[in-house]
């Protein structure tokens, strides 16, 4: 079930005040227009129906795929102590309220994000048929190798159209960079770290796979 809230905010260009919608929690089975603005970058932005200002926001929500059998908890606010919170829940029931014991049974994947863009990078991943801890180690390799040729690297995320899978990079002067992503290349990675990736699946606990745990699971 999808959980919704909402609330008034003040536009910061002209001032005035209008509802906005928060998702506590959105069920794309149930709501599939939604998932589509997340893989769009259109999910968290509003827009003041006054002036036509729009304005990215941010706020803990949770992300669950049914049929892809995955939840996601989007965690922007002092994130290490929010997951702990949300993990010492969880894992703290005496009975399933909530049913992840059974999800996790189920085989579901359950990760936590700083914000929607890294959300919608996990969404886009799994809607292309691949492993997001597979995405991260290439990353990883990827990010190595660059920053070793003098590259500052700010962010990086995964992206897919119709030319193919790519890395769009951010770099910390504010250029952006694209690089293409071999798919064999993923599919070696898949396969010679399938052991290292299996037991990351989250067990009922909300796990971080990113460019940070990518780097500490390749071998040195």
């Amino acid at each position: 079930m999808s959980k919704k809230t909402h609330i008034n905010v003040k536009c910061p260009g002209c001032k005035k005040e209008y509802e906005m919608t928060m998702w506590q929690s959105v069920n794309v089975d149930l709501d599939p227009s939604e998932k589509e603005k997340i893989k769009n970058g259109t999910f968290n932005i509003v827009e003041c129906p006054f002036c036509g200002h729009k304005a990215k926001t941010e706020y803990t929500c949770l992300y669950h795929d049914m049929k892809g059998k995955k939840q996601v908890y989007v965690l922007p606010d002092d994130f290490d102590s929010q997951l702990k919170e949300v993990n010492t829940f969880v894992t703290g029931l005496k009975t399933d309220e909530f049913g992840v014991s059974q999800l996790a049974n189920e085989g579901y994947s359950f990760r936590a994000v700083h914000d929607f863009n890294e959300l919608r990078e996990k969404v886009i991943i799994w809607d292309e048929g691949l492993d997001d801890r597979a995405v991260e180690l290439y990353k990883a390799v990827m990010y190595e190798h660059l920053t070793e040729e003098g590259n500052d690297i700010r962010k990086i995320f995964f992206f897919a159209d119709k030319s193919g899978y790519f890395f769009v990079l951010f770099m910390s002067d504010g250029k952006v960079g694209r690089v293409a992503i071999d798919k064999a290349m993923y599919d070696r990675f898949e396969k010679e770290y399938g052991k290292s990736i299996a037991g990351n699946a989250g067990n009922g606990r909300f796990g971080v796979i990113d460019l940070a745990w990518a780097l500490k699971t390749l071998p040195h």
